[in-house]
């Protein structure tokens, strides 16, 4: 089998699942919801389910996952000599715009997290890798130390309370849609807060 027939295949395979924890979960619970009935609705073996997700909660984090890493990718991508304040706006754009075309996946979190409060801990968990992770590309393209600067970690934590502060939400107490031009102006207003967010990128 050709490399670009199998990657076809996982992706399918790992989109039937995720469908399938979408299904499921907002039908009978997450809590009921069992791997088995996640591989059984996808029509895989458990063991496969085990290939693509480490858990159930691996599985309901999945698009902010795929969120972050397209977040990263696009302020990685930026082009050198663009101010970091430019960079962070258009990627936090970009991942916005996907959220408003699909925005199922990422509601059902919210909605699980809701009825489901231990699974609070996973999700500060994942924000404060996300945090960790957004730290290290800022410090990537602009050369402070990711180690010994406080900068990349500060402008990383603001990033995300801007955006936060936009759709008014902590998790699943409000709709947590934010509109393009909200969160412009949480940007605008990062701008005007701190000259370090004009570092030119490398």
């Amino acid at each position: 089998m050709d490399d670009g027939l199998r990657a076809r295949r996982r992706a399918r395979t790992r989109t039937a699942l995720l469908d399938a924890a979408a299904v499921l979960f907002a039908r009978r619970g997450y809590r009921a919801t069992t791997v088995e009935d996640l591989a059984a609705a996808a029509e895989v073996a458990p063991r496969t389910f085990f290939r693509y997700f480490a858990s159930k909660e691996e599985v309901l984090f999945a698009p902010y996952e795929a969120a972050l890493q397209r977040w990263l990718d696009e302020v990685e991508a930026a082009p050198a000599g663009e101010a970091l304040i430019a960079a962070l706006r258009r990627a936090t754009l970009a991942v916005n715009a996907a959220y408003r075309a699909d925005p199922g996946p990422f509601d059902l979190l919210l909605a699980v997290l809701g009825t489901e409060p231990a699974l609070a801990r996973q999700a500060l968990a994942f924000d404060g890798r996300a945090a960790q992770r957004a730290a290290a590309v800022i410090a990537l393209r602009t050369g402070w130390d990711a180690d010994g600067d406080l900068r990349p970690h500060v402008v990383a934590a603001a990033t995300m309370a801007a955006v936060r502060a936009t759709a008014r939400t902590g998790f699943g107490d409000e709709d947590p849609r934010a509109e393009p031009a909200a969160v412009n102006a949480a940007f605008d207003l990062l701008e005007r807060l701190s000259g370090e967010l004009h570092a030119p990128l490398r």
